[in-house]
């Protein structure tokens, strides 16, 4: 992990938390801000001692696994809560957690894990290719220079 990476991470959630305090108050936004401090804390642990029981904990195959469909997990999760009214916690850990998981899963195998294999091919058939180091996105390898003097006489 990086440490532009591990920034970007830590300005999302100070993002999430503006938002929790403008929706839910400061009830909410406290939550939040325990939920910022925290992984702000597991980030400089884990890259600081990259050798720690931490470290190792969140490279084992489970945390992997799960890290893989973490999108998936953040993007169902909310649609499932609301349609579902699940506004308690024993209702959110005992319904609510196990169905944006499920869904998560169905989603890496359906339409995640293709795409990737796609995403594969393509990068094998062109080995110029480059990725942009902090997002993984592909990026132009050809430089494109504008025509400064374009339609000036």
């Amino acid at each position: 992990m990086n440490i532009a990476r591990a920034t970007g991470w830590t300005n999302g959630g100070l993002l999430g938390h503006a938002r929790s305090l403008a929706i839910e108050g400061w009830a909410g936004a406290a939550v939040t801000a325990a939920a910022v401090v925290a992984t702000v804390a597991v980030i400089a642990a884990v890259l600081t001692r990259p050798g720690s029981r931490l470290a190792a904990a969140l490279s084992s195959p489970p945390a992997v696994e799960v890290g893989r469909r973490s999108y998936g997990i953040y993007l169902y999760h909310w649609p499932i809560f609301i349609f579902l009214g699940l506004r308690t916690p024993a209702k959110a850990l005992g319904l609510g957690i196990p169905l944006s998981l499920a869904a998560a899963w169905i989603s890496y195998a359906f339409v995640e894990r293709p795409f990737l294999r796609l995403k594969q091919r393509w990068s094998a058939n062109d080995p110029g290719r480059r990725t942009c180091e902090l997002t993984g996105i592909p990026v132009s390898h050809r430089v494109v220079e504008p025509d400064l003097h374009a339609g000036v006489s």
